[in-house]
Formats: structure tokens, sequence, C-alpha cells
């Protein structure tokens, strides 16, 4: 099982119900799915997302941590 799909499944039994925590949550996923994927690109297609909202959401994750969780390099 892909490390992301454990997580999503792990959050949604434990976390129902808390809406509050569904943006953060979002900003994780996409976090352990461009680990899981090894890009943005490939996250966003596996996440069913596009790629430049993936990356927003990287980039809203570093803001709140207050930390870059990732190398970026060119292509």
């Amino acid at each position: 099982m892909a490390v992301s799909a454990w997580v999503d499944y792990r959050l949604a039994n434990s976390l129902s119900g808390l809406k509050q925590m569904q943006p953060g949550l979002r900003h994780l996923r996409a976090f352990l799915a461009v680990a899981d994927q090894g890009s943005a690109i490939r996250a966003g297609a596996a996440l069913f997302r596009a790629q430049s909202a993936v990356s927003r959401s990287i980039r809203k994750l570093e803001s709140e941590l207050d930390v870059e969780v990732f190398e970026r390099r060119a292509p």
C-alpha cells in the first residue's frame, strides 16, 4: 500500500467529523504524494489534482511550518 493511501485511510478513520482540519490534511496529502511519487506532476495525477494545486499546497504547508520540506531543482 502506498504511503499516501495508508495515511488517507488512517486519517479518515481517526479524524472523521473534524471538518476544520481539512485544509491541513490536504496539504499533508500533497506532501505525502510528492514524497511517494517523486514529483509534483506525478503527485497531481495520483491525487487527481493539477500540478499547480499540489505545488500551492506544498508552499502553504511550508509557510505553516516555517520550513522548506523539499529541495527544489530545475527540470
